[in-house]
């Protein structure tokens, strides 16, 4: 890997001394060469047209010799007595300057340059339109909007722009650095993992590495079936691969949403299409550019509302924890009153997180050859100590133009390293009562014994921060994309690229002997203390594609095909050790373990492969009518030998109204078009060998035969079924259906996005449920079962408020939404046994998932309750309308949905000449939660550790009749209970924002242009209906970035 990036770099740095001579360059000189000898032609006849469409082009500068002129507008243009030197040197402005050597007569096709004609262009990957001329559901952003919103992550600024970018952090996990948040597009297309994977997973018997890297994107796709398909420069990537570029490098971002846009990706394209596009270097001399962030976190306690140690005390007390023994009440009353102890035992694992930003660019070139360098270092701290995600990364780009050939090559190399905090679970700490001192009363020091009396034994956390545990994930990637674009002429136009990337990632867990998790080992246990956890994977990815496009203007009929296909290989691999037995907390390497936690090591490897083609044709007539139908076909290795080929389609038309002759006059209307596509694609979110038979070898016992000797060892091996083939096994459907309209009114101040959908996704891949006696428990058999659909409306409101261009003063509004339903039409007999089981085994204190045909998978699964009545007991009405106070599972009912009946985004941006300021937030309304602080830390809060405050208030009592609560340690837990389904609307302001850019006056006194500074806060307040706590295992964090760009 090293060699590679010095000889990149070495041809880089000799790109950048060739490529500044070059761009000195003008335009060649038809002054006489003294070595060529003058010529004389009668008249020159020119005709000039344009290389794409072969239009004929109009004031074209025609220079021989002397004799200068433009072609008319037939494209053409006469010379008379024209003393040449063999050359004539042709130039119009938007494309590329052309010398040729000279003919009585000449035809000449001139190539245009990129973004010349000011026309919009959607490409999609894999080819390219007019925006006025397509028909999809598609979003373009581009990374200086991104930026405005977000200094850190374009997924939480991209949904500000595409209200169906839905973004949901886990509550669990918080605003954890090394966390990934879940991201759909729209809504749910499959089951989850948990129910489409069979239980007693393994690498051997599912075909996905049970321990992937994080670049593997088969495997993510697979715990994450929802998930859009990410691209990043033409080439797939994870979505980890992809939060990790550097958001200043990102040029812009695409959003594929419906069949018409979807349907050429074929089974990878059914959840949504996310294309990341770089910035490319301009063409000019070298430029600088920096950017510099100083990042500051700060975790949000807000939603906390624990006791304190005089509130503990007294609610204890209250409710006879004491009364068998009063000596520890006194033990520690004495450490509130007398010693003054009031742990504060949520700030404890905590930090003001400070983090910086360091990014350098250079680039520049000419129209032959363009050239790019990036440097980035980003270290993001979390809140809690030692948590961190640090990325570094380089990159180079080089582009150059040989005639009508582009070629591009893009390299990068990323170094990641990820750390969980050592001090562990931040829900360790919000069940510490805060008389307990974690530190020693006499050393002062961290102590690991807080208390020793009646109640038990009780050990510090925090101790476990001061050790040597190690909760780490590091990884390297080199990717290397090339693409080429050729420019045939006469319409035609033919792109190709390959990528390659590899990823190798280390994952390192380690509890020393002295963690709290082995204090109460007995002596003989003493040299089973200590675990080690590591896993070292890779994985590759290699994928190339092919395309042919042609294009033609015929009066006013405009015609598009495209056609191509497109080749992915996929290589994952991963090795897992798991030892136990350390003998001192300074001993962190592996070696030091003395046993294998585990029989044996394991490891795992699958291979992937995929072949699509697909083909797409575009008609538009007069600006006001497209039609465009696409087709695609799928071979892949997950396939059923039976069902090679999964063939998609779509059709798709629109209508520009404003083009129409009884609008073109209107004041009002800048921009009306309707949209409406229909079509299928699909997915390939199951797993890799399903429709293989599958076997592994007995690795512990040979069959030797008889009289045999030590030579026939190693022959008799056995083997034994891990997967059993479905041979008819076919990739799932997503036949999709869209209508949508653009407007653009009030002289451009106002636009309008509104799509409609339904989405239904058919032949869903579930494990077959398998009778003890058909002797398939070992071993999984999966067949195409289930159906899904969701469908809804999504719209999008930006509004220019102030636009005044003379006194440079903009004020501007953006408000988005989406409603989207997601419903089970279909299970199977699997997911109906699951839902039983699920009932008898997982723990019923919170609602569990259920699939049932008609209801949402977000559902919320409950028994009805009517209230905390006699003898303090909880009432409930069953099934059949009788009551009962005992809980039973049978009776659940979806009483709520996780799912937002609308959410969406709502800012404003304000820019008074170099002063520009924002401020957005984020909503969700008509949604229902379950309120899990309310079942753990009030009514079946255990009363050893801290609780909620409301636990003291509304329980029930004898002489107080109903209440809120059950009274304090009753005989039975509370399981999933209606009065635990609460409102969860939500407001929360996302980012506020404030920049300055300095004037030009000051910035060229340190030779700097574009010197801007900016302040931004992210997450600094909200709103919350349900009072519950947010951020159990990693907080919610506000966070505050201080900027500076400048270019030199």
């Amino acid at each position: 890997m090293r060699s590679v990036l010095s000889g990149s770099t070495a041809a880089l740095c000799l790109f950048l001394c060739t490529a500044q001579s070059s761009s000195a360059q003008k335009l060649p000189s038809s002054g006489q060469p003294s070595n060529v000898s003058a010529v004389s032609i009668q008249k020159l006849k020119l005709t000039i047209r344009d290389l794409e469409d072969g239009a004929l082009l109009d004031s074209v500068s025609v220079v021989v010799g002397s004799k200068k002129g433009y072609t008319n507008d037939k494209g053409y243009i006469e010379l008379d007595s024209v003393r040449t030197y063999n050359s004539v040197s042709i130039y119009k402005t938007g494309y590329y300057p052309i010398v040729k050597k000279l003919k009585t007569e000449m035809q000449v096709f001139l190539l245009k340059k990129e973004k010349a004609s000011g026309v919009a262009i959607i490409n999609n990957g894999l080819f390219e339109r007019p925006a006025e001329h397509t028909s999809g559901s598609t979003v373009v952003v581009s990374g200086n909007e991104l930026r405005k919103v977000n200094a850190l992550d374009f997924s939480e600024a991209l949904r500000f722009y595409a209200p169906s970018f839905v973004v949901t952090r886990d509550n669990n996990n918080g605003n954890d650095p090394n966390a990934s948040p879940d991201i759909k597009i729209r809504g749910s297309y499959s089951f989850p993992a948990s129910a489409a994977v069979a239980g007693s997973a393994t690498t051997e018997n599912i075909g996905v590495q049970v321990n992937p890297s994080s670049g593997d994107f088969m495997a993510n796709t697979i715990a994450n079936p929802n998930q859009p398909l990410f691209f990043v420069n033409g080439v797939q990537v994870a979505l980890r691969s992809a939060l990790d570029i550097d958001i200043n490098r990102i040029e812009k971002i695409t959003l594929l949403k419906d069949a018409a846009a979807t349907t050429v990706y074929g089974i990878r394209g059914g959840n949504g299409v996310v294309l990341i596009e770089t910035v490319r270097p301009a063409e000019g001399k070298m430029r600088v550019s920096y950017n510099g962030q100083v990042q500051v976190t700060d975790a949000d306690l807000s939603s906390y509302n624990l006791m304190t140690a005089q509130e503990k005390l007294a609610f204890e007390e209250q409710n006879g924890l004491y009364a068998a023994n009063p000596e520890l009440y006194k033990a520690r009353q004495n450490q509130v009153l007398n010693k003054g102890v009031q742990t504060d035992w949520l700030r404890l694992p905590l930090r003001q997180g400070i983090g910086s930003k360091h990014a350098l660019a250079l680039d520049g070139g000419s129209d032959e050859m363009r050239y790019g360098l990036d440097f980035s270092y980003n270290d993001v701290e979390g809140a809690m100590k030692g948590s961190y995600r640090k990325t570094s990364s380089f990159g180079s780009f080089f582009s150059t133009r040989i005639k009508n050939v582009f070629l591009n090559n893009y390299l990068t190399f990323n170094k990641v390293n990820g750390a969980n905090s050592p001090y562990g679970s931040f829900q360790n700490y919000a069940m510490q009562n805060a008389y307990w001192n974690p530190y020693d009363s006499i050393t002062g020091k961290m102590t690991k014994l807080m208390e020793d009396a009646g109640g038990g034994k009780v050990y510090n956390p925090a101790y476990n921060g001061t050790l040597s545990t190690k909760d780490a994930t590091d990884y390297t990637r080199i990717a290397n994309t090339t693409d080429w674009v050729w420019h045939m002429g006469r319409g035609f136009k033919m792109n190709g690229k390959v990528g390659y990337s590899r990823q190798a990632d280390q994952i390192d867990f380690f509890l020393p002997p002295g963690h709290t998790e082995y204090a109460d080992y007995s002596p003989e246990q003493f040299f089973s203390r200590g675990e080690y956890f590591q896993v070292n994977n890779t994985f590759i990815n290699i994928e190339a594609a092919l395309g042919l496009n042609y294009q033609k203007k015929f009066g006013q009929h405009q015609l598009y095909v495209s056609t191509g296909a497109t080749g992915q290989q996929t290589n994952s691999e991963s090795e897992e050790i798991y030892v136990r037995g350390f003998t001192s907390d300074k001993l962190t390497d592996i070696a030091f373990g003395n046993s294998y936690a585990n029989a044996r090591p394991t490891s795992g490897k699958i291979n992937t492969k995929l072949l699509s083609g697909f083909g797409n044709m575009a008609y538009s007539y007069d600006n006001r009518y497209q039609v465009e139908v696409s087709g695609n076909a799928d071979a892949s290795s997950q396939f059923g030998s039976d069902q090679l080929i999964a063939p998609h389609w779509s059709a798709a038309a629109s209508w520009n109204l404003h083009q129409e002759h009884f609008f073109r006059s209107n004041k009002v209307l800048d921009l009306l078009k309707l949209r409406a596509s229909v079509g299928t694609t699909g997915t390939n979110a199951f797993l890799s060998y399903l429709g293989q038979t599958s076997y592994n070898y007995y690795t512990d016992r040979q069959y030797i035969p008889t009289n045999g000797g030590f030579g026939t060892r190693g022959i008799g091996l056995g083997a034994y079924l891990t997967g059993f083939a479905n041979e008819n096994l076919k990739a799932p459907q997503t036949f999709k259906q869209n209508i949508g309209l653009d407007a653009v009114l009030l002289q451009k101040r106002l636009s309008i996005r509104f799509d409609a959908y339904r989405q239904k996704t058919t032949d869903l891949i579930l494990p077959v449920y398998s009778p003890a006696y058909t002797g398939f428990q070992d071993f999984g058999y999966y067949e195409n079962a289930g159906i899904i659909e969701n469908k809804g409306f999504e719209f999008q409101v930006n509004y220019s408020i102030i636009r005044n261009a003379k006194k440079s003063i903009y004020w501007n509004l953006i408000f988005n939404g989406i409603h989207n339903e997601d419903l089970v039409l279909e299970t199977n007999e699997y997911l109906d046994r699951l839902n039983a089981e699920n009932d008898l085994s997982l723990d019923q204190t919170r609602p569990q998932q259920r699939y049932v045909v008609g209801k949402p998978l977000s559902g919320i699964w409950a028994v009805r309750s009517i209230g905390i009545k006699q003898a303090g007991q909880e009432v409930f009405k069953n099934l059949g309308d009788t009551y009962s106070t005992t809980w039973n599972a049978a009776n659940k009912l979806m009483e709520g949905d996780r799912t937002p009946h609308l959410q969406g985004t709502l800012g404003t941006s304000l820019s008074i000449k170099n002063l520009s300021a924002g401020i957005y937030f984020t909503y969700q309304l008509d949604v229902e939660g379950y309120n899990q602080t309310l079942a753990d830390k009030v009514e079946n809060a255990n009363l050893f550790y801290n609780v909620d405050k409301r636990a003291a208030a509304n329980r029930w009592t004898p002489a107080g009749g109903e209440a809120l609560y059950k009274p304090v340690m009753g005989a039975t837990p509370t399981y999933a209970t209606t009065r635990f389904i609460e409102r969860n609307d939500q407001i929360n302001c996302s980012t506020v924002s404030l920049a300055y850019t300095l004037p030009q006056s000051f910035s060229a006194r340190i030779k700097a242009q574009n010197l801007k500074v900016g302040l931004m806060g992210n997450n600094l307040f909200g709103w919350y209906a349900m009072k519950a706590e947010r951020g159990i295992y990693s907080p919610f964090q506000r966070q505050y970035t201080f900027s500076i760009n400048t270019t030199f």
